[in-house]
Protein backbone atom coordinates (compact mmCIF):
# COMPACT_ATOMS: atom_id res chain seq x y z
CA UNK A 1 0.00 0.00 0.00
CA UNK A 2 1.90 3.53 -0.69
CA UNK A 3 0.68 7.31 -0.86
CA UNK A 4 -1.11 6.84 -3.67
CA UNK A 5 -3.98 4.01 -3.16
CA UNK A 6 -3.19 1.65 -5.40
CA UNK A 7 -2.99 -2.23 -4.78
CA UNK A 8 -1.82 -4.95 -6.71
CA UNK A 9 -2.79 -7.89 -6.64
CA UNK A 10 -1.96 -11.50 -8.61
CA UNK A 11 -3.51 -14.56 -8.56
CA UNK A 12 -2.68 -18.41 -10.09
CA UNK A 13 -6.11 -20.78 -10.88
CA UNK A 14 -6.04 -24.07 -12.53
CA UNK A 15 -8.34 -22.32 -15.04
CA UNK A 16 -7.32 -21.71 -18.74
CA UNK A 17 -7.24 -18.06 -19.93
CA UNK A 18 -10.44 -18.36 -21.48
CA UNK A 19 -12.13 -20.17 -18.85
CA UNK A 20 -10.96 -16.75 -16.59
CA UNK A 21 -12.38 -14.29 -18.97
CA UNK A 22 -15.83 -16.52 -19.31
CA UNK A 23 -16.10 -16.23 -15.48
CA UNK A 24 -15.37 -12.62 -15.22
CA UNK A 25 -18.40 -12.12 -18.00
CA UNK A 26 -20.76 -13.63 -15.92
CA UNK A 27 -20.34 -10.78 -13.48
CA UNK A 28 -19.13 -8.24 -15.35
CA UNK A 29 -22.16 -5.93 -17.33
CA UNK A 30 -21.07 -2.82 -20.10
CA UNK A 31 -21.09 0.59 -18.30
CA UNK A 32 -23.77 1.99 -18.23
CA UNK A 33 -24.34 5.78 -17.59
CA UNK A 34 -26.70 6.60 -14.18
CA UNK A 35 -26.82 3.00 -13.82
CA UNK A 36 -27.75 4.03 -10.07
CA UNK A 37 -31.91 3.95 -11.48
CA UNK A 38 -31.34 0.33 -13.24
CA UNK A 39 -32.52 -2.58 -10.71
CA UNK A 40 -31.09 -3.83 -7.95
CA UNK A 41 -27.76 -6.18 -8.46
CA UNK A 42 -26.07 -7.83 -5.97
CA UNK A 43 -22.47 -7.22 -4.76
CA UNK A 44 -20.73 -9.13 -7.10
CA UNK A 45 -22.01 -7.18 -10.21
CA UNK A 46 -19.57 -4.90 -12.02
CA UNK A 47 -19.58 -2.46 -14.80
CA UNK A 48 -16.94 -2.40 -17.19
CA UNK A 49 -15.40 -4.00 -20.22
CA UNK A 50 -13.29 -7.25 -20.92
CA UNK A 51 -11.46 -7.09 -24.19
CA UNK A 52 -8.94 -9.99 -25.15
CA UNK A 53 -7.09 -10.72 -22.19
CA UNK A 54 -8.09 -7.75 -20.22
CA UNK A 55 -10.33 -6.18 -18.30
CA UNK A 56 -11.30 -2.66 -16.58
CA UNK A 57 -14.25 -2.84 -14.24
CA UNK A 58 -16.00 -0.84 -10.97
CA UNK A 59 -18.30 -2.98 -8.66
CA UNK A 60 -22.53 -1.42 -8.87
CA UNK A 61 -23.47 0.04 -6.17
CA UNK A 62 -26.52 2.25 -5.25
CA UNK A 63 -24.79 5.01 -3.10
CA UNK A 64 -22.51 7.68 -3.57
CA UNK A 65 -18.82 6.61 -2.98
CA UNK A 66 -15.94 8.09 -4.74
CA UNK A 67 -13.64 5.65 -2.98
CA UNK A 68 -14.36 2.45 -5.21
CA UNK A 69 -11.36 1.40 -6.78
CA UNK A 70 -10.83 0.68 -10.51
CA UNK A 71 -9.90 -2.92 -11.29
CA UNK A 72 -7.63 -3.15 -14.62
CA UNK A 73 -6.07 -6.56 -15.08
CA UNK A 74 -4.77 -9.02 -17.35
CA UNK A 75 -4.92 -12.91 -17.62
CA UNK A 76 -1.87 -14.66 -18.95
CA UNK A 77 -1.23 -18.39 -19.73
CA UNK A 78 0.41 -20.52 -17.72
CA UNK A 79 1.96 -23.79 -17.44
CA UNK A 80 -0.27 -25.06 -15.13
CA UNK A 81 -3.75 -22.53 -16.17
CA UNK A 82 -3.69 -18.83 -15.96
CA UNK A 83 -2.32 -16.31 -14.32
CA UNK A 84 -4.62 -13.43 -13.10
CA UNK A 85 -2.64 -9.90 -12.66
CA UNK A 86 -5.04 -7.07 -11.44
CA UNK A 87 -4.18 -3.74 -9.92
CA UNK A 88 -7.09 -1.22 -8.30
CA UNK A 89 -6.88 2.70 -8.14
CA UNK A 90 -9.01 5.09 -7.80
CA UNK A 91 -10.92 6.92 -10.10
CA UNK A 92 -8.71 9.66 -12.08
CA UNK A 93 -11.42 12.50 -11.04
CA UNK A 94 -10.89 11.52 -7.10
CA UNK A 95 -7.01 11.04 -7.30
CA UNK A 96 -7.10 14.67 -9.06
CA UNK A 97 -9.08 16.14 -6.33
CA UNK A 98 -6.70 14.58 -3.48
CA UNK A 99 -3.58 16.05 -5.44
CA UNK A 100 -5.52 19.31 -6.18
CA UNK A 101 -6.10 19.06 -1.81
CA UNK A 102 -2.33 18.54 -1.52
CA UNK A 103 -1.06 21.56 -3.60
CA UNK A 104 -3.50 23.47 -1.66
CA UNK A 105 -1.79 22.61 1.25
CA UNK A 106 1.43 23.14 0.26
CA UNK A 107 0.54 26.58 -0.60
CA UNK A 108 -0.85 26.81 2.73
CA UNK A 109 2.34 25.96 4.03
CA UNK A 110 4.67 28.45 2.46
CA UNK A 111 1.80 30.84 3.27
CA UNK A 112 2.33 29.85 6.72
CA UNK A 113 6.00 30.33 6.38
CA UNK A 114 5.95 33.45 4.94
CA UNK A 115 4.12 34.32 7.85
CA UNK A 116 6.31 32.73 11.06
CA UNK A 117 9.19 34.57 8.73
CA UNK A 118 7.74 38.52 8.66
CA UNK A 119 7.23 37.64 12.77
CA UNK A 120 3.50 38.45 12.39
CA UNK A 121 3.01 35.50 14.97
CA UNK A 122 2.00 31.88 15.00
CA UNK A 123 -1.59 30.76 15.88
CA UNK A 124 -1.94 26.53 16.20
CA UNK A 125 -5.68 27.76 14.38
CA UNK A 126 -3.46 27.83 11.35
CA UNK A 127 -2.61 24.30 11.69
CA UNK A 128 -6.41 23.29 11.14
CA UNK A 129 -5.85 23.38 7.25
CA UNK A 130 -3.33 20.48 7.63
CA UNK A 131 -4.98 18.58 9.91
CA UNK A 132 -8.61 18.54 7.86
CA UNK A 133 -6.26 17.56 4.90
CA UNK A 134 -4.77 14.62 6.92
CA UNK A 135 -8.59 13.30 8.08
CA UNK A 136 -9.40 13.40 4.71
CA UNK A 137 -6.81 11.67 3.54
CA UNK A 138 -7.16 8.98 5.91
CA UNK A 139 -11.08 8.79 5.43
CA UNK A 140 -10.14 8.10 2.09
CA UNK A 141 -8.25 5.58 2.53
CA UNK A 142 -9.66 3.47 4.60
CA UNK A 143 -12.53 3.46 2.31
CA UNK A 144 -10.30 2.34 -0.64
CA UNK A 145 -9.03 -0.48 1.35
CA UNK A 146 -12.16 -1.69 2.66
CA UNK A 147 -13.80 -1.52 -1.41
CA UNK A 148 -10.66 -3.62 -2.64
CA UNK A 149 -10.63 -6.11 0.27
CA UNK A 150 -14.19 -6.84 -1.18
CA UNK A 151 -12.65 -7.29 -4.74
CA UNK A 152 -10.13 -9.15 -3.33
CA UNK A 153 -12.59 -11.33 -1.61
CA UNK A 154 -14.53 -11.76 -4.89
CA UNK A 155 -11.74 -13.12 -6.76
CA UNK A 156 -10.35 -15.06 -5.04
CA UNK A 157 -13.91 -16.47 -4.18
CA UNK A 158 -14.21 -16.61 -8.08
CA UNK A 159 -11.46 -18.38 -9.02
CA UNK A 160 -10.75 -20.35 -5.63
CA UNK A 161 -6.85 -19.70 -5.70
CA UNK A 162 -4.21 -18.72 -3.74
CA UNK A 163 -2.81 -15.42 -4.24
CA UNK A 164 0.38 -13.33 -4.49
Amino acid sequence: MSIFLRQQLTIRTTLTPDEVLASLGKHVVPWKLFSVFGPARGYDTYEGRIRGGSFCFTRVIHYANPSLPVIIGTVEADGEGAIINIRMRLSILVTAFIYAMFLFLVIWGIGISIKVINKDGFSFGLLLVPALFVLFYQFFKDLFLYQSKMAIRFFRRLFESTGD
